[in-house]
């Protein structure tokens, strides 16, 4: 509709400009005034249509009603990640290693390394323990004591913005391929309730951020829980001790 009126009042203020051409610069003005005048009813009429730009240091990448509904945890994780330590698995695989599990290449550079990235990108001090490396959480604790902040993969595809790989491996379009259209659905889970201490992941200045990886599977859903609740629930726990590195 725009285009059409502005290109329907063009034509006229030619055809105009060569029937009166002593008339010039009244007509040249009267285009601009109403140019200027349909742009300015356009926009009122539309207004209620904008999309809100929000700010990456209360919002990361989307809009804040989508974590209403649970569907970009990178909407909530830097707000409990911010300030705390947050420690990891100290797991890191070969290309080799990835290959001989079936997993694309690609697998043995992001695993982890994204992950850290966005910690740190959200204010976290991240610590490796490569005795957690065995760690996984049992189906049982999954389904009584985390609740699912949603799909990550988006997340993790934007995280491109902050590692330090070369060009074919670091950019938009080989993110935007591994995690959007080669993975499965990844999912972020959370452990909201207090632990022992009567902390939880809003409260604690120590957070556990476990991925669950296999041989099986090449997509690696996030755990986050207290320090205190991973040492008393899932270090101790053997049904917790994973066969899976």
């Amino acid at each position: 509709m725009k285009t059409v009126f502005a290109l329907s009042v063009t034509i006229a203020v030619i055809l105009l400009l060569l029937i009166k051409k002593e008339y010039r610069i009244r007509i040249i003005t009267g285009y601009t005034g109403i140019l200027i005048l349909f742009n300015l009813a356009y926009d009122i009429l539309l207004i209620k249509n904008t999309v809100p730009f929000y700010r990456p240091f209360s919002q990361t990448y989307y809009q804040k009603e989508f974590a209403q509904g649970g569907e970009y945890p990178d909407s909530l994780l830097p707000l409990i990640l911010k300030g705390k330590k947050i420690y990891v698995k100290d797991d890191p695989y070969t290309i080799e290693e990835a290959k001989a599990e079936g997993k694309d290449y690609l697998y043995a550079y992001y695993h982890g390394v994204n992950l850290v990235n966005f910690a740190k990108f959200s204010g976290a001090e991240v610590i490796k323990d490569e005795t957690m490396n065995d760690s996984a959480i049992p189906g049982s604790l999954r389904e009584s004591d985390f609740e699912c902040l949603g799909m990550a993969n988006d997340m993790f595809r934007y995280t491109f913005l902050m590692n330090d790989f070369w060009e074919e491996l670091g950019n938009y379009f080989t993110y935007q391929w591994y995690y959007y259209d080669h993975l499965d659905p990844i999912f972020a889970y959370a452990n909201i309730l207090p632990d022992k201490g009567g902390k939880d992941v809003y409260t604690s200045d120590e957070l556990v951020i476990l991925w669950d990886s296999s041989h099986e599977r090449e997509e690696e859903d996030i755990y986050l829980m207290t320090k205190e609740y991973y040492d008393d629930r899932i270090r101790k726990d053997p049904e917790s001790i994973s066969s899976k590195r």
